[in-house]
């Protein structure tokens, strides 16, 4: 598992993470254009490019109008951790995004909330 930072939010199911330390093979992965600076913990100013992430075990609607009150529910979320989430990473998918799952500060999945509240279906590959 790992810390990240969620640097943008498309939807309830696709995120660009910054993830410190992952292992070589996520350089196959997608990454922003954008880069963004962030302080280390020795206070040094570095630069990242955060990874494109599709959250694990969940169908996308047919409609994505669907996805709107659980994107809202995600974003209210994540800005009470600030931003920051453990990640569990999975794989890397056929769109070349990283396949994860978000787990908050309580341990709680991400994902089993928006299947248990917003009722989409979930899935398993």
């Amino acid at each position: 598992m790992y810390l990240g930072y969620i640097v943008h939010i498309k939807d309830a199911l696709n995120f660009y993470i910054h993830i410190d330390g992952l292992p070589s093979y996520a350089d196959r992965v997608i990454t922003s254009d954008n880069t963004y600076f962030y302080q280390d913990d020795g206070g040094d100013l570095k630069y990242a490019y955060p990874y494109k992430c599709r959250l694990a075990g969940v169908k996308m609607p047919l409609d994505r109008k669907d996805l709107r009150p659980s994107t809202s529910a995600i974003r209210r979320l994540i800005d009470r951790m600030d931003g920051w989430v453990n990640v569990e990473v999975f794989r890397i998918d056929k769109y070349s995004r990283l396949v994860v799952d978000l787990i908050d500060h309580e341990g709680n999945s991400l994902k089993d909330e928006l299947v248990a509240t917003y009722s989409l279906t979930p899935y398993t590959d």
